[in-house]
């Protein structure tokens, strides 16, 4: 069974599509691209007085030189680079890149859960994942909900 990592992208500020596209390209110089979702609009969580989110979920070929505090530390350095502030805590921002699947593998520490810790909660990730083709063996693994997006 071919294992993915799976990287969930949000941007609410400024050209949306633009930082999502952008972020792509970037993962793309470090990880192996497989495939996508569609991007899609979905309503902020926990700061709800910002503007709407175009989120994806995009997968990539498990890295065999990084582990997953590396893969978190190239996720926060492209954020960076693509102007990925935030204004205040969950609040609006250019890029948001999370690390929410590496395989079928459970890690937590001080700085990195896996799966994300909101994954199954939240239908912005949860339904981009159900269109990608790693979602067939994660749901082996995983209970997802059925949901729609708000």
């Amino acid at each position: 069974m071919n294992y993915s990592l799976l990287i969930g992208l949000g941007s609410n500020k400024g050209n949306r599509e633009l930082f999502l596209n952008e972020g792509l390209y970037a993962l793309k110089s470090f990880f192996d691209f497989e495939e996508c979702s569609p991007f899609a609009e979905s309503l902020p969580v926990d700061k709800e007085d910002q503007p709407i989110f175009l989120n994806a979920v995009a997968s990539y070929a498990l890295p065999q030189n990084f582990s997953p505090l590396d893969v978190l530390e190239i996720l926060k350095k492209i954020e960076c680079s693509l102007g990925g502030t935030k204004e205040s805590y969950k609040g609006p921002r250019t890029l948001d890149l999370d690390l929410l699947f590496w395989g079928n593998f459970l890690f937590i520490n001080s700085l990195l859960q896996i799966p994300h810790p909101h994954v199954f909660h939240r239908p912005f990730l949860t339904l981009p994942i159900q269109k990608l083709k790693a979602y067939n063996w994660l749901q082996s693994s995983f209970l997802f909900p059925k949901r729609t997006l708000a």
